[in-house]
């Protein structure tokens, strides 16, 4: 997908010798849902196939930019160097071994403008008139951010494998592995909230 938007997020990846795994990265990012960003790659003087890789790429979505260090000048300094070098308002770090779910830059977006907003909700509806729903915001801003695109990931996966032969078992397998620690995280949010329902009853 081409966009030509301009673009508010910068995802940095930092590489060194492995093409394969950066290609799969690259391409979790674009394959995002959220549209205005740019994957910028900093590779560390690979001298592999690396840049025909990510030439590639480029010349399919000309959102991926990428600069090649005439020497290898360490794993941090590639990571410092590619900060540096943010020009927007916003960015992200990705291993080149690493991958994100679709989901992830909207989701992150998502969360990040309703907490923007919150000064202006106190402003036009008062501090007291807002904190009946300022709580419930909040924390919803909070789990957003922590699903990470993981909802949008699973629905889609549970809508594809019904219908094709002999998933069943991968099915089955996919919801049991998320089941146990959404019960436990869910567990623990309804327990902090009882704890905490006195504090925030008073404040």
């Amino acid at each position: 997908m081409n966009d030509t938007a301009k673009p508010l997020i910068t995802t940095i990846i930092p590489t060194y010798r492995r093409p394969k795994l950066l290609r799969r990265a690259i391409s979790s990012v674009l394959n995002q849902t959220y549209p205005h960003f740019q994957v910028c790659v900093y590779d560390n003087a690979s001298g592999d196939e690396t840049a025909s890789v990510v030439a590639e790429l480029s010349k399919e979505d000309p959102r991926v930019k990428y600069h090649c260090h005439a020497e290898n000048i360490g794993a941090t300094e590639n990571f410092i160097y590619g900060m540096e070098h943010v020009e927007i308002p916003f960015f992200t770090l990705l291993s080149d071994d690493d991958l994100i779910f679709p989901n992830f830059g909207g989701k992150t977006w998502q969360a990040l403008m309703s907490l923007a907003f919150v000064p202006f909700y106190i402003k036009f509806m008062g501090i007291e008139s807002y904190g009946l729903v300022g709580i419930f915001a909040s924390l919803l801003a909070l789990f957003r951010m922590l699903d990470m695109g993981l909802s949008t990931t699973l629905n889609r996966e549970m809508a594809r494998l019904p219908v094709l032969p002999d998933k069943a078992r991968e099915m089955r397998n996919l919801v049991r592995t998320l089941e146990l620690p959404y019960w436990g995280v869910a567990f623990l949010i309804g327990f902090a909230m009882v704890g905490l329902s006195g504090p925030i009853a008073c404040y």
